[in-house]
């Protein structure tokens, strides 16, 4: 009998099961031994440059740029259960304590935070290269590397685009979902109120 290695075994780079499998764990390590180092190739390095260079103009950016571009990783998930994921961080974001912290005025100065249409001295043409190379960046990403830049892109997010990448989420998940029960890959679970797989 043939000996099978759970490295060889193929899986979709968009599931869950991709981060899981032992097989795919020196694919997420870097092939530099020195702490002080990195190889820049590897998914570790690849993931740190790029949510250093998101940081350096999300934050500076108006709020309709920062929207236009979480809602746009969003739409590019390509995974059921990244959204899954997401729809599980984002979850107490229902709870009656934070609706009420994100309905109030937000306190400081007009100057402390971007206003809604401002992007702080940064050009709108460099704005979209780095939206749209960020964009390509994330599809073409594994799933571990999509989990973890969207959990460095949370928390750059403030209240209410929290708010709305959640919703969004919820939206394209129930899509999906549908689409899939259409196919006769889902079953309602009336008992339960819960989607089931059928394979």
């Amino acid at each position: 009998m043939e000996t099978v290695f759970c490295e060889d075994i193929p899986l979709d780079r968009n599931s869950e099961q991709y981060v899981l499998n032992i097989g795919k764990a020196l694919e997420l390590k870097c092939a530099q031994p020195l702490m002080d180092q990195e190889c820049g190739e590897c998914e570790v390095c690849l993931l740190a440059q790029s949510i250093i260079a998101t940081r350096n103009w999300f934050w500076r950016c108006s709020d309709q740029v920062k929207k236009r571009f979480v809602i746009g990783i969003v739409q590019r998930f390509h995974s059921v259960d990244l959204l899954k994921h997401m729809i599980r961080l984002l979850r107490p974001l229902l709870a009656k304590d934070y609706t009420y912290a994100r309905s109030r005025t937000a306190p400081g100065l007009n100057t402390d935070t971007a206003r809604l249409s401002s992007n702080r001295a940064l050009s709108s043409s460099e704005i979209e290269v780095n939206i749209r190379y960020t964009w390509n960046w994330f599809v073409s990403s594994n799933y571990w590397t999509k989990s973890n830049f969207l959990l460095g892109l949370l928390q750059m997010c403030n209240m209410h685009l929290l708010f709305t990448a959640g919703n969004h989420a919820k939206t394209l998940l129930a899509a999906e979902v549908k689409a899939l029960s259409h196919r006769g890959d889902v079953s309602y679970d009336s008992h339960t109120s819960n989607f089931r797989a059928l394979f």
